[in-house]
């Protein structure tokens, strides 16, 4: 069975295939004086730490950090994992692998196994771009989940719904996931992937995506039991939410405003059903996100007229407003929602975009 858990020495069989409480083995020992963890032996929360074992999770290496001669605030500690650290000289050599692009990194990473060892921290890899890649191997997907970025971008890429579960099971820590221009084959793997992290999701330009696929999308999971914290649906989470260009209508935007009741950014540009009557339900007085929408994009959503621009008054928070390429707003109308504001007037760098700063 292949292993999982922690770094190193912890890895542990486990039935779940992933264990959540991985320990050191009870025949660990230190690299340096090679003793056992001697712990029980002292009760100050000092003495104790320096005589436990603490196993790096860069280079592996297990040792006392008293033996290393360097207090407890040297290294970067786990705290969801038992005897896991980041040891101090991990932590040096990290502090300048910092200032290294990906290019860098991944030259750096063929000098040698120690090397290739600190490169693989994810502090280094933030954000990773696969974007317009015609197929994804195994190897790059594996490269991926070891590097563990809070950012992924997949937009335009030919990842199958099998790779994208795949990935999603394993980057549980995944903040900005864009999948613009994915085949929705692909991007239903959503539907039965957990997101708890989720603060970004892209999915603008899917072909094919209408009514039925956006409320698989945002209905909770069909097995979801009484009290559980995804009773209201997968994306309840999510402050930013991009789907231009979708052919969705007023029935998503319900189920929008039920299950993700924390956007603050929402695209709903080039959107062909998009007109007044979607804009009463934003901004509705029991719409949640008339309080939380700072971002709003309707660019070319051409069925907006006039009459919905008073309505925009309703959101008090709003910063940005875009309404560029809406044939059937006039500027003049435009010139008057900004100098009254909601509240507070906007400045206009551009026709029908309407600024606010912060």
């Amino acid at each position: 069975m292949k292993k999982f858990g922690g770094p190193g020495r912890m890895k542990q069989s486990c039935l779940l295939r992933q264990c959540t409480a991985p320990v050191l083995p009870h025949t660990a020992v230190c690299l340096l004086c090679g003793e056992a963890g001697k712990e029980d032996t002292v009760e100050g929360e000092e003495e104790k730490f320096g005589l436990s074992l603490m196993e790096c999770t860069i280079c592996n290496e297990i040792v006392h950090p008293g033996c290393l001669k360097m207090g407890k605030a040297e290294g970067v500690i786990n705290a969801e994992i038992p005897n896991c650290w980041e040891c101090p000289r991990c932590t040096q050599e990290g502090r300048t692998s910092k200032h290294l692009g990906p290019r860098e990194l991944c030259i750096c990473m063929r000098v040698c196994r120690t090397w290739s060892r600190w490169c693989y921290d994810k502090r280094l890899w933030p954000r990773m771009d696969l974007s317009r890649r015609k197929s994804l191997t195994p190897p790059m997907l594996s490269g991926v989940v070891r590097r563990q970025p809070r950012a992924l971008d997949l937009s335009w890429t030919g990842v199958s719904k099998k790779q994208l579960m795949w990935l999603l099971n394993r980057l549980q820590g995944l903040q900005e996931l864009v999948l613009s221009g994915c085949s929705w084959l692909s991007v239903s793997a959503l539907g039965s992937a957990p997101l708890p992290a989720l603060r970004l999701l892209d999915l603008r330009w899917i072909e094919d995506v209408k009514d039925s696929q956006l409320r698989e999308l945002l209905l909770p999971p069909p097995d979801t039991k009484p009290g559980q914290t995804e009773s209201r649906g997968r994306l309840q989470g999510v402050a930013e939410l991009r789907l231009a260009g979708l052919e969705l209508t007023d029935a998503s935007l319900r189920l929008l405003l039920r299950h993700a009741p924390q956007l603050s950014a929402l695209d709903l540009s080039h959107c062909a059903h998009v007109g007044d009557p979607s804009v009463h339900l934003l901004t509705a007085p029991t719409s949640p996100l008339r309080e939380t929408l700072v971002h709003l994009n309707l660019a070319g959503c051409h069925r907006l007229t006039d009459h919905c621009l008073p309505l925009f008054r309703r959101c008090p928070r709003l910063r940005r407003l875009d309404l560029r390429s809406c044939r059937q707003l006039s500027p003049e109308a435009c010139a008057r929602l900004a100098a009254a504001g909601p509240p507070g007037p906007f400045r206009c760098p551009e026709e029908k975009l309407l600024l606010k700063d912060s």
